[in-house]
């Protein structure tokens, strides 16, 4: 999973839930370092902010969809912008924070399996 969040205490709190998880996390603090690492770890999840410095979250999430190796990644928009804004980007929104249930309820609904 990778997590492309600017506020480094929501990233680090995230991060730290979800490896506690088990899950395995690559974070990044802006749109661009979270596109590369996207790119190069070709996770099994997304959770993105909106905005981020330098190349905001609509156009890192664009070119996640856009990219064929890549447009199957399930992002989860993350962002305290406001729903709308943040729908335009995904189908998949949630208001910062992210309840753990939620990113449970999130995994099962896009895996099929609440498995790691």
């Amino acid at each position: 999973m990778v997590i492309i969040e600017n506020n480094a205490v929501f990233r680090k709190a995230l991060k730290t839930r979800l490896e506690a998880a088990e899950f395995t996390i690559f974070d990044a603090e802006n749109g661009l370092e979270g596109l590369n690492k996207v790119r190069r770890e070709v996770p099994d999840l997304v959770i993105l902010d909106i905005m981020l410095p330098g190349l905001d979250g609509h156009k890192v999430c664009r070119m996640i969809k856009f990219d064929r190796k890549l447009s199957r990644i399930p992002v989860i928009v993350s962002s305290a912008i406001g729903k709308n804004a943040a729908m335009a980007a995904t189908a998949s929104f949630e208001c910062v924070p992210i309840p753990r249930n939620r990113i449970k309820t999130g995994k099962t609904m896009i895996f099929g399996t609440t498995a790691r």
